[in-house]
């Protein structure tokens, strides 16, 4: 009598957003943070019950709802141009954000236009500051208590904290 051994090696399901993000928009997005001289470790995908949205450290880039018979995206509302032949669709809840409409095999012709999003992402934040609103916290507790870590990264005083240097505070030294 012999018997069959069968050992199943489960894959996990990857949704719609997660493949649409991972196929289209993460080869395009590293390329943008790349050309912006950005922290790629920065962007996240984080999948929600409603929709999944994209993330450059705490700033929301972009949602995804690719569930269903309707799929779409939303987006800062000020990229509404780039989406002139789109079916567009403005909040109610959460009027910074537009909703752009489109089929499933329309997929690739829309990544050129989400790339918008996270540039105008990348625009807005600082590539250097001097210091920001914490420096007094940030001067006695002797290192950097931004909790933003694009911030802090950005944070020239929290270079002259490591070294050693206070300017400010209770532990001032220069």
């Amino acid at each position: 009598m012999s018997e069959q051994l069968t050992l199943g090696i489960e894959t996990p399901e990857v949704s719609e957003e997660e493949h649409f993000y991972n196929t289209y928009l993460l080869p395009r997005f590293l390329n943008c943070v790349e050309h912006e001289a950005a922290a790629a470790e920065f962007l996240s995908f984080r999948e929600g019950a409603g929709f999944s949205s994209v993330y450059f450290g705490s700033v929301l880039v972009l949602r995804l709802c690719l569930r269903g018979k309707r799929w779409y995206v939303s987006v800062p509302r000020s990229l509404a141009q780039y989406y002139p032949d789109r079916e567009l669709k403005y909040g109610k809840l959460d009027r910074d954000f537009i909703r752009v409409y489109f089929k499933k095999d329309e997929e690739a012709m829309i990544v050129e236009p989400l790339t918008h999003s996270l540039e105008e992402v990348l625009q807005k934040y600082p590539k250097d500051i001097g210091c920001c609103s914490h420096y007094m916290d940030c001067s006695d507790a002797l290192r950097c208590v931004q909790t933003d870590p694009l911030i802090s990264m950005a944070c020239i005083y929290r270079q002259n904290l490591k070294a050693g240097k206070v300017f400010y505070g209770k532990n001032k030294n220069i």
